[in-house]
């Protein structure tokens, strides 16, 4: 083929190709519904964690570290349009530990279920489901400890009728809920919006 016109192939070329490129690594828009989704009631009874928060509270010693008390903050904030509540958490331990924690909470509407994930700043992640009775949230889920070892866990925080105060309780199992054992308690205090 005559180099020139070779040249001209790529030069008519190069701007197509360039082009389709482009094309295929853009995102795809997506398909918009008539009207913006709202939350429901289930994502609304999640408003009560909304606010920034103190909180302390005292271990005992698991799998998951050793027994002392600890004391934190807990920013806590409706996103996405207020179906999932966002938490970030950060507490410091009597050895001087620091601990922080992000996580998110939901509603599936299909198994009428809550649900949550947490990530934390020992690369462990946590995953739980979720009841509301009244103003308390029993959440049911799985930890692992430093070896890799997977624990079910059950946490159980209660509302009182203020508002701006609550307690919680958790316990682990190693052996899928038939003997529960002490994790943490405390209590926390709303300290703003």
């Amino acid at each position: 083929m005559n180099p020139s016109l070779t040249s001209l192939y790529v030069f008519r070329l190069l701007p197509l190709l360039l082009l389709g490129l482009l094309t295929w690594s853009a995102p795809t828009p997506r398909v918009q519904a008539q009207e913006q989704p709202k939350p429901g009631p289930e994502h609304r009874k999640m408003e009560m964690y909304v606010g920034k928060w103190t909180y302390q509270g005292s271990g005992d010693a698991t799998p998951f570290g050793p027994a002392g008390k600890f004391k934190g903050k807990a920013t806590n904030r409706l996103v996405l349009g207020g179906f999932f509540l966002e938490s970030r958490d950060e507490d410091t331990g009597d050895s001087g530990y620091i601990f922080q924690s992000i996580g998110f909470r939901g509603y599936d509407p299909v198994n009428r279920t809550y649900f949550g994930i947490g990530f934390e700043n020992d690369g462990r992640e946590t995953s739980a489901t979720a009841t509301l009775n009244g103003n308390t949230w029993t959440s049911v889920g799985v930890r692992k400890d430093a070896k890799g070892i997977s624990y079910k866990t059950r946490n159980v925080e209660t509302y009182l009728p203020d508002g701006k105060t609550s307690t919680w309780v958790a316990e682990y199992s190693s052996d899928d809920g038939k003997t529960w054992l002490p994790l943490w308690k405390g209590t926390s205090k709303r300290v703003g919006k």
